[in-house]
């Protein structure tokens, strides 16, 4: 299983199919919870000779039950915060 963390639009997951030998044998997990990178990520995955081992989760992963603020790394104003403000996500 290969899991990927902030998968944004499949990027990483296509390296690691491109340059993993085996990588027929994994199952594929993109994690992506920003909306405005789920577009991209989930048409990746299906034109992907690999779509029917990956499966995309429009969600985050924490260490613990809490609401982030999506983020994007390209967005230098792009914070993680806690709270409960609506803009939050939980996890």
């Amino acid at each position: 299983m290969y899991v990927n963390l902030g998968s944004k639009r499949g990027q990483s997951v296509q390296q690691f199919l491109r340059s993993t030998p085996d990588a027929h044998r994994y199952s594929v997990h993109a994690f992506e919870p920003n909306p405005a990178h789920l577009p991209a990520l989930r048409a990746f995955a299906l034109r992907s000779p690999a779509a029917a081992r990956i499966t995309v989760h429009p969600q985050a992963a924490w260490t613990t039950a809490t609401q982030v603020c999506p983020c994007d790394a390209e967005n230098p104003y792009s914070r993680v915060f806690i709270g409960s403000a609506s803009m939050f996500i939980s996890v």
